[in-house]
């Protein structure tokens, strides 16, 4: 069995809290993997980032509040 990590989803150095919510078990290795590509990246960057090194020049990665998603509030 693989040795596990909490990753805080929003950062604690970005205002992120210890909750439940925010924190994802994950392999040590897929700990260090994001935190290898995304350092202490926002998700927007994150995306940026993606979209201009990572994928298909074809396709973009779309990046939204949550909350905006939920609600409709998108353009496509």
């Amino acid at each position: 069995m693989q040795a596990r990590s909490n990753h805080h989803r929003k950062m604690k150095c970005h205002g992120g809290q210890k909750t439940a919510e925010n924190i994802s078990n994950v392999t040590v290795k897929e700990h260090r993997a994001w935190h290898t590509l995304f350092k202490h990246r926002r998700p927007p960057d994150i995306v940026d980032l993606i979209n201009t090194v990572w994928i298909d020049p074809e396709y973009v990665i779309v990046c939204m509040k949550r909350k905006d998603y939920n609600e409709g509030r998108y353009s496509w």
